[in-house]
């Protein structure tokens, strides 16, 4: 359910903050989950409605990290 904008020579997702939601908030409710995402806005204004996040861990955490965007994004 996240729209992200595909990549092109990185291993950096950039994807769009859950509706009505700011980066920088879905960002920190992220960290007090254990996982580190990087606000858009640390990039500039035109990532402000995005995050980012590598994908350099295994692929099993990338997918752990998947369930932590879910319950960040239905429980502000």
């Amino acid at each position: 359910g996240f729209r992200l904008r595909p990549p092109e020579a990185t291993f950096y997702l950039w994807v769009e903050a859950p509706q009505g939601q700011s980066a920088m908030d879905f960002a920190r409710r992220n960290l007090e989950r254990g996982l580190v995402v990087s606000p858009g806005d640390f990039f500039g204004s035109p990532g402000s409605r995005f995050f980012r996040v590598s994908l350099s861990p295994p692929l099993e955490e990338c997918r752990a990290s998947f369930a932590v965007w879910e319950q960040a994004a239905r429980n502000p």
